[in-house]
């Protein structure tokens, strides 16, 4: 609607905000610029302001306004606010997870697998079934570790100028320590 005041645009930065599945998203701060644009666009929808104006102006998608929009009639601005992080509650809770990883810190072979002593999905996801009687997928497995912290660690290629084939999600080895990127060395240094 022309003449009317046009709330100020959100921080820089927003739009450049991503959430990840693996325990990364928004600080605490990029969480109320979020809640400060969809409070922002809820003041348009009462003013009456175009869908793809107000995208324009807070830097957001047209889909996302007009969600937004949905969300505010039927509920008022209560309805734009956050609804927490997605996904299903974790099947273990934290003096269990406190167990799974003293388990897994004593070794395969303390917890029945002696012949070598990798950590895979597999054996993780059959490590909690028999500790807590709880069922995971592999890749539930993994999520589960990322979220509490354990990645992935991978050896180093034997032949720097080779990288092996990744390895399959089934088969990764679990520590503590983050995935590091293997370069080759600069040609022109021979």
């Amino acid at each position: 609607m022309c003449g009317s005041p046009v709330p100020p645009r959100p921080a820089a930065g927003y739009t450049r905000c991503m959430r990840y599945p693996d325990g990364g998203g928004l600080t605490a701060a990029g969480k109320a610029r979020r809640a400060t644009v969809r409070l922002q666009a809820a003041q348009m929808f009462a003013q009456g302001t175009d869908p793809a104006q107000i995208a324009s102006l807070l830097q957001v998608s047209t889909k996302s306004v007009y969600a937004w929009r949905r969300a505010w009639r039927a509920g008022g601005e209560a309805a734009l606010a956050s609804k927490g992080p997605g996904g299903s509650p974790c099947k273990l809770d934290e003096d269990q997870l406190a167990e799974l990883h003293a388990a897994l810190d004593a070794g395969p072979a303390a917890c029945g697998w002696p012949e070598d002593q990798r950590w895979t999905l597999a054996r993780t996801a059959d490590l909690i079934s028999r500790l807590f009687h709880v069922s995971y997928t592999l890749r539930g497995v993994s999520y589960l570790l990322h979220r509490t912290g354990l990645t992935p660690r991978r050896t180093p290629p034997a032949n720097p100028w080779h990288r092996p084939p990744p390895t399959p999600p089934h088969q990764q080895i679990l520590g503590q320590t983050r995935l590091t990127s293997h370069q080759r060395p600069d040609p022109g240094l021979s």
